[in-house]
């Protein structure tokens, strides 16, 4: 439910894995269609913001729907490989694995008010999948600007990177958590008000 922790204890079961199924695959279409304004550099950051908050409603109707733990981590990681499969950093599976383990934790063993419990299991999910992209970044500048112009591009690159540095990213992330849990609040919100009614939770 949306106002009280209901927190399943029994393992997960053939519909729970549908669930997660279906609501991997509408996650990750949020989060890729939203990403799709970054092919225009300056909109990019709006893209990563409307994902957050659109994937924000979603998260809160899954949790309430499926809350077992293991059902957050395993959305994580499907998301992640999805990801690695569009050529993403496949080091980002580890950032999925950790973030969805927390989120599962919290959902499950944190505090009993969903209004508390779903905005901080929320960041903890999206914010590692937003991260990792561009750890690479952080790791080795060079190469990784080298593939974007390869990619996209060398004049793209070139926008790209008027904008995008280490310091810039270190505080979009933070942004991004406080976006975060503001969208898992707003979902939770939504859900008392529309979800419940509906006969979907």
């Amino acid at each position: 439910m949306f106002t009280t922790a209901r927190v399943d204890r029994s393992g997960l079961t053939t519909r729970d894995f549908i669930s997660i199924g279906v609501f991997t695959a509408l996650i990750f279409v949020i989060i890729f269609g939203t990403g799709m304004l970054g092919f225009i550099p300056i909109l990019m950051f709006v893209g990563f913001f409307l994902g957050i908050i659109g994937v924000g409603i979603v998260f809160a109707l899954f949790t309430a729907r499926t809350p077992k733990f293991g059902a957050v981590t395993i959305m994580s990681l499907l998301i992640s490989l999805f990801f690695m499969g569009t050529g993403h950093w496949a080091g980002g599976i580890i950032f999925a694995l950790v973030g969805g383990l927390c989120a599962d934790l919290v959902i499950t063993r944190g505090p009993s008010r969903a209004m508390v419990r779903v905005p901080i299991a929320y960041a903890l999910f999206i914010v590692p999948l937003y991260i990792s992209p561009w750890v690479p970044l952080f790791l080795d500048r060079d190469a990784y600007v080298a593939g974007i112009e390869q990619e996209m591009g060398a004049e793209y690159a070139a926008k790209l990177f008027d904008i995008v540095t280490p310091t810039t990213l270190l505080i979009l992330f933070a942004v991004m958590f406080v976006i975060a849990l503001g969208s898992g609040a707003l979902g939770v919100a939504i859900g008392r008000k529309h979800f419940e009614r509906a006969g979907l939770v």
